[in-house]
């Protein structure tokens, strides 16, 4: 039993640790919504292969993260993932993932780069509001589409 964290049935409900790096317990199959939300002492965190489900504005104003692996289990991005998590600046997203939600990354300023994985296929409404941000991915993707029609530059790779 981790002292950081309450979970509840395979369910990470809330984290009450001191924050800096840290990695979710393996076995834990679901993040709850606001689950970190304001945490703003965590720099990095580490989701394990078990989660599948992330809910809504988990890590929403953590001030001070800078990136987070999203594992290959999680198929969709929950509205406000990591909205105004000003230091983020990287992200790995799963090669499975399908859905990037609503102000997903809305008010991430220091997020410049983002690659896009050819099965998204849905992206939310202002996914994102950074005027700088460069999105990555495959010729012909949902992604470049989309970059093309909201005026974001795109890199084929």
């Amino acid at each position: 039993m981790n002292k950081d964290f309450i979970i509840n049935d395979g369910c990470l409900e809330k984290y009450i640790g001191d924050g800096g790096d840290i990695t979710i317990p393996d076995g834990v199959e679901e993040i709850a919504p606001q689950a970190f939300e304001n945490c703003n002492s965590l720099v990095s965190v580490t989701i394990p292969d078990s989660v599948t489900s992330i809910g809504n504005s988990a890590f929403f104003g953590c001030s001070s993260l800078g990136s987070v692996t999203i594992p290959d289990g999680v198929t969709s991005i929950p509205t406000q993932f990591v909205a105004f998590c000003d230091n983020l600046s990287c992200v790995v997203l799963p090669d499975r993932l399908k859905t990037i939600e609503e102000e997903a990354f809305l008010g991430c300023r220091s997020l410049h780069e983002i690659t896009i994985p050819t099965s998204v296929k849905k992206f939310g409404l202002n996914w994102t509001s950074s005027s700088a941000i460069i999105i990555y991915g495959k010729q012909g993707s949902s992604a470049e589409k989309y970059a093309k029609k909201h005026g974001i530059p795109f890199v084929a790779e």
